[in-house]
């Protein structure tokens, strides 16, 4: 999770964006403190669809191997 570089973040309805903002930094808190520093470049896109109907959001995700 700490060589997290990049997030692309699909909604369903931009609105819950919002959310996805106030507990993003809880999240990094918990599973990958090092962003909280340095957070990944993000875009956020509100989709026409998503892979399946019943989804709210998709997240994709680059990484690198090292952090140095």
């Amino acid at each position: 999770m700490g060589n997290i570089v990049r997030t692309q973040i699909l909604f369903k309805d931009i609105k819950d964006y919002q959310i996805m903002r106030k507990t993003e930094p809880e999240y990094y808190q918990e599973y990958a403190p090092p962003l909280l520093e340095e957070p990944p470049a993000s875009t956020i896109l509100e989709a026409a669809s998503l892979a399946r109907p019943e989804f709210l959001v998709e997240v994709e995700v680059i990484a690198v191997v090292s952090r140095k």
